[in-house]
């Protein structure tokens, strides 16, 4: 696609209507995935697999693992030159940089936009969250859907493949992971419409709606 990432600032409430999230829990497998429409979903991490071409795919793992599967990648990473410019040459789809948290207020991409949002949702401030279900329901109300349904949202810290959570049982880290989520969801009241499609989730902060309800939204 090229050598530089293009900036989150430029997509900015670029998008409108519904939207399906897939994060990795085991109750993705419940859904008939084949009756989404992918130009209003957004994968992460492993659930690219399972809908190749979804409109956008977040990723903070290795980006040339879904190089060729989604239309664009929202990557959370400090800077431009986390990926080299090798492997996005090789990128079929944008790339949008969301920097991480951790990156010097000094080396943030510079804002041209003057927006009316909390700080705290502003995705130019950088991305401090683990959690990469948290980022990726950021990133679906950033980029303007509203509403917004979640599949595979359990929170258990099990995924909807077979691995190695499965034998230990939930981790601790998915107890931090699971009050960020319910301290970001707070920011979200008011903003935007959330649905969670498990009724049997941890998180326990969004209405639930069935999958059959949500598709016919």
């Amino acid at each position: 696609m090229g050598q530089l990432m293009n900036s989150i600032e430029a997509y900015f409430a670029i998008e409108s209507g519904p939207c399906f999230i897939l994060g990795n829990g085991p109750s993705l497998n419940n859904y008939d995935l084949s009756l989404l429409n992918p130009n209003n979903s957004i994968t992460m991490n492993r659930s690219w697999k399972v809908l190749p071409g979804a409109k956008y795919h977040c990723n903070t793992m290795d980006i040339t693992s879904v190089q060729n599967t989604p239309q664009n990648i929202i990557f959370l990473g400090p800077e431009e030159d986390a990926v080299g410019a090798s492997v996005l040459r090789k990128i079929k789809c944008p790339v949008i940089l969301v920097q991480m948290g951790t990156v010097k207020p000094s080396r943030l991409r510079p804002k041209r936009l003057k927006l009316s949002i909390p700080s705290r949702l502003d995705l130019r401030n950088g991305w401090s969250q683990s959690h990469c279900g948290v980022f990726a329901l950021a990133c679906a109300w950033w980029l303007g859907y509203n509403p917004i349904f979640l599949l595979g949202y359990d929170g258990y810290g099990y995924h909807y493949i077979t691995d190695r959570y499965k034998l230990i049982g939930r981790l601790p880290p998915h107890e931090l992971q699971t009050r960020q989520y319910r301290q970001y969801a707070k920011l979200l009241e008011g903003e935007v419409e959330v649905y969670n499609c498990n009724k049997d989730n941890v998180y326990e902060v969004h209405p639930y709606m069935s999958f059959d309800e949500a598709l016919g939204m």
